[in-house]
């Protein structure tokens, strides 16, 4: 199982449009140069746009906390 794997996509479907757009037209070459388990896989090719971008929104959500912190 590889978390970071799986992070590092969506991280990329989330910034980068042209990943993206590869990503959803043809999930299993772009996924396919990764090292991912069976499992893996089938969660992400399950993922559409709108669990992305609802996913996106949270992450950067919790971001935005953490900049509000002052030490």
């Amino acid at each position: 199982m590889s978390i970071e794997s799986i992070r590092n996509i969506l991280i990329r479907a989330a910034t980068d449009e042209q990943f993206r757009k590869g990503f959803f037209e043809d999930k299993y070459n772009t996924i396919s140069k990764y090292n991912l388990t069976e499992e893996e896989k089938k969660c992400l090719y399950e993922l559409t746009p709108e669990r992305l971008e609802d996913a996106a929104i949270k992450e950067a959500n919790k971001l935005k906390h953490v900049r509000d912190i002052r030490i």
